[in-house]
């Protein structure tokens, strides 16, 4: 799902977006007076708070198979972050994978090719950021990877002074990430500013009013530090930030970026349910492992621990369902908005209401069978009366 937004929003999104910048120092009337020069900017490209990651909140104190691909899955805006550098692809055909080793020692690795040295550093910079300890000795290593690739345009320089400013702001956004710290799991703020570039000296950022004042602030210093091309240019700038950590998505976005918000926080969902799933398996095992000592046993000494590690599993099923949950409920919000988009452009949405449509069908089904399981386990559980 993470490649579902259509083209054509994407399209509308960079058309919105670009803006002109005025230049004074190149043209004059012959009359000493400076002519106006208009630079079309591109590179406004979206940026994900997530990519700022990991969430605080993930545990990964007892790893699993599938909770460290949930765990890989929650890191995909930091992956898609590592290919808006240009710098990232050393012109292969992209084939590229991330892995991890979770054994004596944790192992992060990028796989495959068309990656340079500085690409598969920022991949595996990402994974070392996860809070995962070795395995007890003796335990039996885990292995988790998946497919990683682009989820846009990489930054472009070299079109213009503008373009190129532009696409300097948007390369150094990761560096920006103690500011937005401070938005957590809510929506992304709407951040504007002038790119304020001089010949003389560096360049500033005026930004426009928000209610997000503080992050506004936090952003406008960092800028400071940036390198702008050498330029008497005023340059709109429009950040595009979205935050896939968040449960709701930034009510006055355009639709594409709010579909992109939802895409994203679909992601993390599915993150959620994976490592839940890895979770309720876990509790099933310990808990299968006391009911074989006590079938064999027979021993009422084993009866008080039946019934604490069948609580355990009960929980880890409705934690499991409450994942699900949350993920069909991003999916209806997310059809929400498409079927809005659809009844104006029937032509570019309707596909996309399909495949939610779909996935969304398959997930219930899912819901229902973990409920199902639920209703199973709680069955087989000890009776508070046995002794």
């Amino acid at each position: 799902m993470k490649r579902l937004l259509l083209h054509a929003c994407l399209l509308a999104l960079a058309a919105c977006a670009t803006t002109s910048a005025t230049k004074t120092d190149a043209k004059t009337d012959g009359k000493g007076a400076p002519v106006m020069e208009k630079m079309a900017v591109s590179n406004v490209l979206p940026f994900d708070i997530a990519a700022c990651g990991p969430r605080a909140n993930l545990d990964l104190t007892s790893p699993s198979q599938e909770t460290l691909l949930g765990a890989l899955l929650s890191l995909d805006p930091a992956f898609s972050e590592c290919f808006v550098d240009p710098s990232a692809l050393d012109g292969a055909a992209l084939a590229a994978g991330v892995k991890l080793t979770v054994g004596q020692t944790v192992e992060a690795e990028a796989t495959g090719t068309g990656l340079t040295a500085s690409g598969k550093a920022c991949l595996v910079a990402a994974m070392k950021k996860l809070p995962l300890k070795p395995l007890a000795a003796g335990a039996t290593a885990l292995v988790a990877e998946k497919p990683v690739g682009p989820a846009g345009k990489p930054v472009k320089m070299g079109i213009n002074p503008a373009s190129d400013a532009v696409g300097t702001v948007r390369l150094a956004q990761p560096s920006f990430c103690e500011c937005y710290a401070q938005v957590g799991d809510k929506p992304a703020p709407s951040l504007t500013a002038k790119l304020l570039l001089s010949k003389d000296k560096p360049g500033e950022a005026v930004m426009e009013a928000t209610e997000a004042a503080s992050v506004s602030d936090c952003v406008a210093a960092k800028i400071k530090s940036v390198k702008f091309p050498a330029v008497d240019a005023t340059v709109p700038y429009l950040f595009l930030l979205k935050n896939s950590y968040a449960n709701a998505v930034t009510e006055n976005a355009q639709a594409a970026l709010q579909f992109q918000q939802f895409d994203g926080m679909r992601a993390q969902r599915t993150a959620d349910v994976l490592m839940a799933a890895g979770k309720s398996v876990a509790a099933a095992n310990t808990y299968d492992a006391v009911v074989k000592q006590y079938q064999k046993s027979k021993s009422a000494s084993l009866i008080p621990e039946l019934k604490t590690k069948c609580a355990a599993l009960l929980s880890a099923d409705d934690a499991q369902a409450g994942s699900i949950k949350a993920l069909v409920a991003t999916y209806d919000a997310t059809l929400a908005l498409v079927k809005d988009e659809k009844a104006k452009d029937a032509a570019s949405w309707g596909a996309v209401e399909q495949k939610l449509t779909e996935q969304r069908t398959g997930t219930a089904a899912e819901l229902t069978r973990v409920e199902s399981q639920r209703k199973a386990h709680e069955g087989a559980c000890p009776k508070s009366s046995t002794k």
